[in-house]
């Protein structure tokens, strides 16, 4: 015990000093190797509505079969993963666990994990206040995870993910920004794109500090998702330095069963967009959002009480609990906050 709260210590000191979200999770590995023995390791941030890597930071010698475990998540029915555990509320899984017989079914460890050398896999859903940030991935070569070490994980889950929010909720300014395309066959290689679409491809690979013509992971998660998906499409939000919030969507284009292509277009996030992960990232209640909404369409105290069937004095509590929480004191102030600011002329 004492151990899992020096180390959340340690990580609350890292949400304060570190300065974007890749060097906070490079310093949680580092963090995680003074107690925890592995070979390899994989630590994505997450969009938590879309439940889909934005990045990832990754040992180099997971990098080769990386795509295959996003490929194994969306496209293939496997033990431990991560969309299942967070739905049902585990918050760490050892692949070691599984009877053998399971083993044997799994395609990731009979055809990705074992054949790179990796005898055990930790995985760790990292959430906070009910909302996923987060995946890490634990590897190791020569002997299994001991209950102990996922223990220590599933306590310092929460801890993690809150940092993360932390990072994935950057009150960026938003920057105006033509849509910006990007065409990849269905192996994920890119086929063509806007001149502004491979600008955009270059900054996401700067963001997870890849070199070369890397896939970005935010990319290959949305790719995998979408084919997978029985509508052809996908979508995620992600924030990103000089940018702001910026929308990934992607959806399948088809010629034929056997001839399609996966266009993604970048655009920047609409204020609507925006407004629902501020309404989570100040965890107002379903009452409070409502409330939100009707001060946006500029309705009084009034207008509100009627509509909602509250008394004004309720609709007035509600409001000095958002006024609490947003951390600001009038309506105005509000509005600009959490909805005004993003507009984009």
């Amino acid at each position: 015990m004492k151990k899992w709260r020096e180390i959340d210590t340690a990580l609350h000191r890292l949400e304060k000093t570190c300065t974007t979200s890749w060097t906070y999770r490079q310093r949680v590995i580092t963090l995680l190797r003074q107690e925890l023995s592995f070979q390899a390791y994989c630590l994505s941030a997450v969009d938590p509505h879309a439940l889909l890597s934005i990045g990832a930071v990754t040992e180099h010698n997971i990098e080769s079969i990386h795509h295959q475990i996003f490929k194994n998540e969306d496209l293939q029915q496997d033990v431990n993963h991560y969309a299942r555990l967070f739905h049902e509320e585990r918050r760490a899984a050892v692949l070691s666990e599984q009877k053998e017989e399971q083993l044997k079914k799994s395609y990731r460890y009979t055809s990705i994990l074992k054949p790179a050398g990796f005898k055990d896999e930790l995985r760790a859903v990292l959430v906070y206040k009910n909302q996923c940030f987060g995946y890490l991935t634990l590897f190791k070569k020569e002997e299994h995870f001991q209950s102990e070490e996922k223990k220590l994980i599933e306590n310092l889950s929460s801890s993690i993910g809150r940092g993360l929010q932390t990072f994935y909720h950057l009150f960026l300014e938003p920057v105006p920004l033509q849509p910006k395309m990007l065409l990849f066959s269905p192996d994920l290689k890119l086929i063509s794109y806007t001149k502004t679409g491979i600008k955009m491809l270059d900054a996401l690979r700067a963001s997870e500090s890849l070199e070369g013509d890397k896939l970005p992971k935010s990319i290959q998660a949305l790719c995998y998702r979408t084919l997978g998906s029985e509508e052809g499409s996908a979508h995620t939000l992600l924030a990103l330095q000089k940018y702001g919030f910026l929308t990934l969507s992607s959806f399948l284009l088809i010629k034929d069963k056997e001839d399609f292509n996966i266009a993604i277009n970048i655009a920047q996030a609409s204020p609507t967009d925006i407004l629902t992960i501020n309404k989570k990232y100040y965890h107002l209640s379903k009452r409070e959002s409502n409330i939100l909404d009707y001060l946006i369409k500029g309705s009084s105290t009034k207008e509100i009480a009627n509509d909602l069937f509250l008394s004004p004095y309720t609709v007035q509590d509600h409001l000095k609990s958002i006024f609490l929480k947003t951390g600001v004191s009038t309506r105005r102030e509000l509005v600009f906050k959490l909805f005004t600011r993003y507009t984009i002329p």
